[in-house]
């Protein structure tokens, strides 16, 4: 092995290095086997493919440093894909948002169908934001891009970015139909040749708030493109260039070899669940009338077929309908999460899972119905999934998690120029069966609620917010640990966060919410407890409306859920749940009422003996 500055050259067992009289080394590597001769060799493989992801990573790393939207740059809210010239995943990077590893790669295959390689010339850049081709909703808008090397199409980026403003009604909820939700994109050149289609971007531009937020993203996306194919084509010219075809098709055979190993090794054939959750905003401000998901899973020949049969219908002008797309995207990553974790992100091409959902179901829904506020939704598929294989597979499963809140504040600046700031306060994560000291959900004393392992999983934001007057919202922010919210089990879920918002602001605020869990809080499996449900308060009360105004000095508070507990909460080590008192994610009350543990009032030690007393009770 050659230790180069930015890579690794491996010498095959036959080959070999000599060095010329000017310092230049030489490298004979081995030859590539023909084709049909046997697999890749694995080590050469894995070299390959953390070049590949390196280069996703570094692509990845452009985009966030050079977007100028806080929903991007806080809360990460996008991807990048490099794949193949039939759309088959090559890598994505390291940390991406789940719904997206499992969405865009089908998207770019699906453009790569639409737009064959006779029709693309180096310098192109597709363009749609299409729900049913993409990631579910408009606001995500997709860039594709050929990447050519010596006059051939070989491979494929792609990244996909949710847009602080795509145009239509403000609020999550009061679209009727999905022409209320914004502009549509369909499939089509935003760039051909290097050259951008000024009416492709004029239209764009007219039907939207924050025309210079937007137009800033879509540049970011274009200049994450660009450092990916330039490493690509830089990699393709190095020694001993790898056949992308031929190692997006090696990656897909083993990763589908060990997900179906997995699937074939399940000790029962079928498994079915159903899920009540909060459906669309009811007649009062804290009402949310039940949702019901229902999934079959069965086992054939190795694949795993997830039929949504008996979930309900779509509904009409409500915007929690889920296309396809997204429901595809969401079951195939609750099973590579629960049955390969440490699989690398590789995409859905790959996987052996099978997806079937009525037509015109919540889960399958048809034009026109709106789609925006689809992930209160679709989230829920990874739950329901681990609900179904929770007594077949116990040592894997995990609880439901507590999502997030979406907040979006918006409003005018001095000088007229409309403005809006998202914030996404985290709920607690679901606990898994093996946690390890100290915590539910993921190890660590805190239970964190700032990460949750769900399709749309984003990243946390800075605690202060606002500053200039220009382009935001004068406000202040504080988040802290919502005690008690972790559903009680042998594994505590973890918390969900209390975040204050007030208003510093001297003219009215428009503040539009996506609260999940209000009606119905994250369940627990295994007799676990659900964790504490979500609230949203406007001055100590329930807002009239939503979207509502706040008013100046107002004050926002909102309680985000926490996860489900997993196991009999008396099974939880009494020592552990002691320390979760010490550390102020349980009350003295809980930890006697939940979990029959008894603390000393006075010193707050575990005491021994009549906690033993309390649990027998």
């Amino acid at each position: 092995m050659i230790e180069a500055a930015h890579t690794t050259y491996v010498v095959g067992p036959t080959g070999t290095v000599s060095r010329t009289a000017d310092g230049d080394l030489v490298m004979r590597v081995r030859p590539r086997a023909a084709a049909g001769s046997g697999r890749a060799n694995r080590d050469e493989l894995e070299i390959v493919f953390a070049r590949l992801r390196a280069i996703a990573d570094e692509a990845d790393r452009a985009l966030l440093r050079t977007a100028f939207s806080s929903v991007v740059r806080d809360t990460k809210d996008y991807s990048l894909v490099i794949a193949d010239p039939t759309g088959r995943c090559l890598a994505l990077p390291t940390e991406c948002m789940p719904l997206f590893v499992t969405s865009m790669p089908r998207t770019i295959a699906l453009l790569a169908r639409q737009f064959p390689p006779a029709s693309l010339e180096p310098g192109d850049v597709l363009i749609t934001n299409d729900p049913w081709l993409c990631a579910g909703h408009k606001s995500d808008i997709v860039l594709v891009a050929p990447v050519f090397h010596r006059s051939t199409l070989v491979a494929f980026v792609g990244t996909i970015l949710h847009v602080t403003d795509i145009g239509g009604t403000l609020g999550d909820f009061r679209a009727w139909d999905i022409y209320e939700e914004g502009l549509a994109l369909p499939p089509l050149k935003l760039y051909q040749g290097g050259r951008l289609n000024h009416g492709v971007e004029t239209i764009l531009l007219a039907n939207i708030r924050i025309p210079d937020e937007v137009q800033g993203d879509i540049a970011a996306m274009r200049a994450a493109i660009e450092v990916a194919s330039q490493r690509l084509v830089a990699m393709l010219e190095g020694p001993q260039p790898p056949d992308l075809g031929a190692v997006a098709e090696e990656v897909g055979e083993r990763a589908q070899g060990a997900l179906r190993r997995r699937i074939g090794a399940l000790p029962a054939k079928a498994f079915s669940a159903a899920l009540t959750i909060d459906g669309p905003p009811g007649d009062s401000p804290d009402s949310y009338p039940p949702i019901r998901l229902a999934l079959s899973a069965t086992v054939e020949d190795d694949e795993l077929i997830l039929d949504f049969s008996g979930t309900d219908p779509q509904q009409p002008r409500q915007a929690v309908n889920v296309p396809l797309s997204s429901t595809m995207a969401d079951a195939i990553y609750a099973v590579q999460y629960l049955f390969t974790p440490d699989m690398p992100n590789i995409g859905p091409q790959f996987s052996p899972v099978r997806v079937r959902a009525p037509e015109g179901s919540i889960l399958n829904a048809r034009p026109p119905v709106p789609v925006y506020a689809r992930t209160r939704t679709g989230l829920h598929i990874s739950t329901l999934f681990n609900a179904a294989v929770a007594e077949a597979v116990p040592d894997l499963v995990q609880a439901a998690s507590g999502h997030n809140v979406i907040l979006t504040i918006s409003g005018e600046d001095d000088d007229g120029t409309f403005f809006k700031l998202t914030l996404i306060p985290k709920g607690g994560m679901g606990a898994p069966v093996h946690a390890g000291p100290g915590s539910g959900g993921r190890p660590g004393p805190y239970s964190s609620c700032i990460r949750v392992p769900h399709q749309t999983d984003t990243h946390g934001i800075a605690t202060e917010v606002g500053g200039e007057r220009k382009h935001h919202a004068r406000c202040w922010c504080t988040r802290e640990f919502r005690r008690d919210s972790g559903g009680p089990g042998r594994e505590r879920g973890g918390v969900g966060q209390l975040m204050t918002l007030r208003s510093l602001d001297d003219a009215p605020l428009i503040l539009s919410f996506r609260p999940n869990f209000v009606s119905h809080p994250p369940i627990g499996l295994l007799g676990g407890h659900p964790g504490a449900a979500t609230r949203v308060e406007i001055d100590g009360e329930p807002p009239p409306e939503n979207p509502t105004i706040l008013p100046p000095g107002g004050l926002c508070r909102v309680w985000t859920a926490g996860g489900g507990g997993i196991g009999d909460p008396l099974e939880r080590p009494a020592t552990r749940v002691a320390a979760d008192v010490a550390t102020g994610l349980v009350s003295p009350e809980q930890a006697r009422e939940a979990y029959g543990v008894v603390l000393d009032p006075a010193s707050g030690k575990l005491d021994a003996a009549r906690t033993k007393v309390q649990r027998r009770q």
